[in-house]
């Protein structure tokens, strides 16, 4: 998307990346469209993994949270 906008990209400031694509604002706002997208879909994708975890939790009454959290992980268990 950097490449498409003509923006130089740089690692940390180490190094500069090559542009990958030839500037173009078709190509910049197709690629801002799919980082939107993909962006929201990994929203959605960590969302129903906290649900997932809270519905173990409360509804299921396991121990699948706790066991996810290292502040309450027992080392005499073995899981």
């Amino acid at each position: 998307m950097s490449s498409a906008k003509n923006y130089s990209a740089s690692w940390f400031g180490a190094f500069t990346w090559p542009n990958l694509i030839a500037p173009g604002e078709t190509a910049f706002n197709d690629l801002r469209a799919l980082h939107r997208l993909l962006s929201q879909l990994l929203l959605a994708i960590a969302s129903m993994h906290a649900l997932a975890a809270f519905k173990h939790h409360f509804w299921n009454k396991d121990d699948v949270l706790v066991r996810m959290l290292p502040t309450f992980r027992s080392e005499n268990k073995s899981w």
